[in-house]
């Protein structure tokens, strides 16, 4: 049976609220109630507690990664918005259209969120050299694949 992880502490709670408002790791840990000595190493190791401890958090209220995906990420990557077409200031037509915006954004998100994103301080000798990419144009004739390397 998996380890049952301990509730957040008044003093994590509060460390978190305060990186959330911008604060910085040493500004939350004194603001939080830490001690003055150290406050930056103290509050490392508090975010590495509260990051432990977030999957069961999420978890026990309905947040794990397939309900994450399956009720909120898929909706939004399905998401359409209705365009409207004017003529002489009266609507002649309406298309329903992929909302690429918000498609784009909840990608990005979800991929910020799991850390998917390469540090961009890292230095370009660590970065990929070939990519694969595939690209699939569909009409409504044909599907057309495109690959490059």
């Amino acid at each position: 049976m998996p380890k049952k992880t301990k509730r957040l502490t008044h003093r994590e709670r509060l460390l978190f609220k305060n990186l959330v408002k911008g604060m910085t790791i040493t500004d939350a840990a004194l603001a939080s109630g830490y001690s003055k000595n150290n406050p930056c190493r103290v509050g490392s190791q508090a975010i590495e507690r509260i990051r432990v401890a977030a999957p069961e958090l999420l978890a026990r209220h309905g947040l794990d990664d397939d309900a994450l995906i399956e009720k909120h990420l898929i909706p939004l990557l399905n998401a359409e918005e209705t365009k409207f077409f004017a003529h002489e200031g009266k609507v002649t037509d309406q298309r329903n259209v992929a909302a690429l915006g918000i498609r784009d954004s909840a990608l990005d998100k979800t991929l910020k969120i799991r850390g998917l994103y390469s540090n961009p301080n890292q230095d370009s000798s660590s970065k990929p050299t070939d990519v694969r990419i595939v690209v699939v144009y569909e009409t409504n004739q044909n599907v057309q694949i495109v690959q490059k390397a």
